[in-house]
């Protein structure tokens, strides 16, 4: 799938929170920034391959005991069970880990980021909606807005 349009991205609304985006390269802040969306088979799952103005987020999702779908940045996966109702859905978090090869550890609520994330898709649209918060820093990072799909890659 590929999909494309202009988000409203927001960063933490202290210095710490903007510090540590700044440090995890997340992407910068801006009312109409131009968002693409490519997703793509891989070993075992999809890659979710995002760039916000230039700069990629990229993750792999994949499934996982568990939950319905797992997703990984870096070292750490974060797992997720999906609520579908209203043709929207919503990403409820169930868990965090760090993990590195073979070792997985789960990291306590009181530790790990959490995400909560709804889209909803109508036609050729996607309406999204992210936050991503710290314990202890607040907000990270937020998106929110519509992409549209290009119907020939789905």
């Amino acid at each position: 799938m590929r999909a494309s349009g202009r988000l409203r991205v927001a960063n933490g609304d202290n210095w710490c929170a903007r510090r540590l985006a700044r440090l995890l390269r997340l992407p910068d802040a801006g009312d109409a920034v131009d968002t693409r969306l490519v997703v793509e088979p891989c070993e075992g799952g999809e890659r979710w391959l995002r760039t916000f103005g230039g700069r990629p987020l990229n993750s792999r999702q994949y499934a996982r005991a568990g939950c319905d779908v797992a997703e990984r940045f870096g070292l750490v996966e974060l797992r997720f069970m999906r609520d579908r109702s209203d043709g929207s859905t919503r990403y409820r978090q169930a868990g965090a880990s760090l993990v590195a090869g073979p070792l997985r550890i789960p990291l306590p609520r009181a530790c790990a980021p959490a995400v909560v994330a709804c889209e909803y898709r109508e036609s050729h649209r996607l309406f999204v909606d992210v936050r991503v918060a710290v314990p202890l820093v607040g907000t990270l990072l937020t998106y929110d807005g519509t992409i549209d799909v290009d119907e020939s890659s789905t």
